[in-house]
């Protein structure tokens, strides 16, 4: 008699349990796709960053290597407050020019054209500091003048001046930079002013009267060379206010003048001649019972 084989046959899954199985899959293959999917979002991220990174960084680098180098003042300076005194003083330096001129002028009547120019000069704030009159023998009358006028009208005067004349001989500027003096006085006036007040202070702190009468005499010694740099400073602003016009006038003498002019001199040698004789005659008066006592 045969026995039944102890091996048992396995059954077959019943439906719900394998729609349960399969759910549970899904479930864990969704889960594991949830967890990498933020790390690969990361990584993407990160990548990005770092290229934006190098991006800023190259154009940083391209920004630095197109930026032009600053100036040489302001590169030794160091700061915007020196290069804004440095341009200033630079504005100053520029700003202070003497400036002169010559002029040499032909006219029909040289006096006559000086009448006039003093009246443009008058206009202008201006005045004449010297004024000679010659004559080359009987042909040529010359006037030569010093004309002093503000400085910010010596092209409008050499020009309305030479509006007076049939022929402009010679005309000329002359410009000299003084700023670099103007500046270089009022630094010393500066730093000796402030060795004035170290002196003050010092004369304050003076114990004995040899100490007071030192201090003393080193505070004099300093204040007269401020005086002079200071005068200094005040004839260059000066010099710099005001324009020197040197003008020559010539006229050629007329017959017609010539005659006049010897005319006059017949009278006024005439006029003398008379003015003699009476003071002879007058002289002779007073003498004469001086005379009659002698003879007597």
């Amino acid at each position: 008699m045969l026995k039944p084989s102890s091996k048992q046959v396995p059954r077959s899954l019943h439906p719900a349990q394998m729609w349960i199985i399969f759910l549970c899959g899904m479930f864990l293959i969704c889960t594991a796709c949830s967890r990498f999917a933020p790390r690969e979002q990361d990584s993407r991220s990160y990548d990005n960053s770092t290229n934006a990174q190098r991006l800023s960084s190259y154009r940083e680098g391209e920004s630095v290597r197109n930026t032009p180098p600053p100036p040489v003042q302001y590169a030794q300076t160091g700061g915007f407050r020196d290069a804004l005194t440095i341009a200033q003083r630079n504005k100053q330096q520029a700003a202070k020019l003497l400036r002169n001129g010559n002029l040499s002028i032909k006219s029909n009547d040289a006096q006559a054209s000086l009448d006039s120019i003093k009246l443009v000069v008058t206009g202008l704030n201006g005045v004449i500091s010297y004024e000679n009159e010659s004559r080359s023998g009987m042909t040529t009358l010359s006037i030569i003048a010093t004309v002093q006028i503000p400085s910010e009208h010596l092209e409008t005067a050499m020009m309305r001046f030479a509006g007076f004349a049939t022929s402009v001989m010679m005309r000329t500027i002359i410009t000299e930079d003084v700023g670099e003096q103007i500046v270089d006085v009022e630094s010393r006036v500066r730093t000796k002013h402030e060795v004035e007040q170290r002196y003050r202070e010092l004369l304050k702190q003076a114990k004995s009267v040899q100490d007071v009468l030192a201090v003393e005499q080193q505070l004099n010694t300093l204040r007269e060379e401020i005086e002079a740099q200071q005068g200094r400073l005040a004839y260059l602003n000066n010099r710099v206010a005001e324009s020197t016009i040197q003008l020559a006038i010539y006229s050629d003498i007329t017959d017609a003048s010539i005659q006049e002019n010897f005319g006059k001199r017949v009278n006024t040698a005439f006029a003398e001649s008379w003015e003699l004789l009476q003071q002879a005659i007058l002289t002779g008066i007073r003498l004469f019972p001086a005379l009659c006592l002698i003879v007597i």
